[in-house]
This record gives structure tokens, C-alpha cells and sequence, in this order.
């Protein structure tokens, strides 16, 4: 299954966590440095069960403790993470060179 912007096909959990997504969006707890302000959606992808912010340009933003956070994937492998965790999480040589092309 696709990832989704249907409400409808979000269950209570993921609902509530949508919830605090939007709210955290509209406070000053946000620590996204690509994350933008147009085209923003809430999206649900029902194989992970992770629901984040998404804009225009496929830029993902998630919940990381009491804030916002840029979530990235590698280009070329795949592996993915928080800005403030990625280089600890993903030592492959594609994901420090995809980390410095970020500056994280």
C-alpha cells in the first residue's frame, strides 16, 4: 500500500500523532532547516507506520521529542534518519557523502 493524505484511512493513532504534528507546525519547537512552508500535507505510510509533514519539494519533516526535525533518506541506499541522528545512524560512504552535501 501507497503512502497516503487520506484522513480517512488514518487510524487513531496515527490521527493523534497528525494532531500533534500540526500543532508542533504552529509552535516554535521546529528544528527543520529544509522542511518548507508551501504545499505542506500530512502524510501516512501504512508498510512503516510513520506519519510526517510533507511540502511541495518531498521535503519530510517527523516528531523528535517535543519537536519538528528534517527526516532524510539516502539518495542512494535508502537508509534514513533525523537530521541530528544521520551521520551516527548511516555510516556508509554514500551516507556521509549525502550528510555533507546537507551540512549535517
Amino acid at each position: 500500500m501507497n503512502n497516503t493524505q487520506d484522513l480517512s484511512l488514518f487510524g487513531n493513532i496515527e490521527r493523534e500523532e497528525a494532531a500533534l504534528l500540526l500543532t508542533t507546525l504552529n509552535s516554535s519547537n521546529d528544528l527543520t532547516k529544509y522542511f518548507g512552508s508551501s504545499g505542506v500535507a500530512v502524510e501516512f505510510n501504512p508498510m512503516s507506520g510513520m506519519v510526517f509533514l510533507v511540502d511541495e519539494d518531498y521535503n519530510a519533516a517527523v516528531m523528535n521529542g517535543h519537536s519538528l526535525e528534517d527526516f532524510h533518506i539516502c539518495p542512494n541506499c535508502g537508509a534514513e534518519s533525523v537530521s541530528s541522528d544521520f551521520k551516527e545512524d548511516n555510516t556508509g560512504k554514500c551516507c556521509k557523502e549525502y550528510a555533507k552535501e546537507l551540512s549535517l
